[in-house]
């Protein structure tokens, strides 16, 4: 018994300590710049992606469901995704664009896109006045599309942390983006 509290007591300061080491290192560790020029989320620009009109209409119907009480089902959320590919959202799994579409990476599992497209829909409840005693949206918006989608939740994390480990330059910028991720969607105060 003796061998076990004192387990538990080192695993506790060792938990502490690096959730400490995190929380300064995220504030104060600037990751250096790197050959590549920031990429722009080209799903947002109509120039590029026009608006398409049978999507836009099927998340109205989900945003009228949504007022009615009812929950948007897969099928609901296969009508109005579109899937695209990581280049052309860098950094992201997936966003509610200001038109009213929602693009989710292309090279996810069905799971991870009704995960990451009930996160997105959650954002155009927000703009359509719903949900908006939230006051920490991305968490509630993960929280919400977690509780829906639990499986493509904790995939989405795993393939969002892979691409992360593969595309910052250090293992410090890995780590703080990381918890800098986490602090938002996860954590529920600011």
């Amino acid at each position: 018994m003796k061998v076990l509290r004192k387990f538990f007591i080192g695993a506790s300061i060792f938990i502490v300590a690096f959730i400490i080491f995190l929380e300064i290192g995220s504030r104060h560790y600037e990751c250096p710049a790197t050959d590549q020029s920031p990429q722009e989320v080209l799903v947002c620009d109509p120039h590029y992606f026009p608006v398409d009109q049978i999507k836009t209409q099927a998340i109205q119907k989900i945003v009228e469901s949504r007022r009615q009480g009812r929950e948007p089902s897969r099928q609901d959320l296969d009508r109005a995704i579109n899937t695209e590919k990581y280049e052309n959202m860098p950094g992201l799994n997936g966003i509610a664009c200001g038109d009213g579409m929602i693009f989710v990476r292309d090279n996810m599992s069905r799971q991870e896109k009704y995960f990451v497209a009930r996160h997105e829909l959650e954002h155009i409840f927000r703009r359509n006045g719903m949900n908006v005693e939230c006051g920490k949206e991305e968490y509630c918006a993960t929280m919400i599309a977690a509780k829906a989608y639990p499986a493509g939740f904790a995939a989405t994390i795993l393939s969002s942390l892979y691409i992360s480990s593969k595309e910052s330059p250090t293992v410090w910028c890995f780590l703080f983006g990381s918890w800098n991720v986490f602090r938002e969607y996860v954590i529920p105060s600011g």
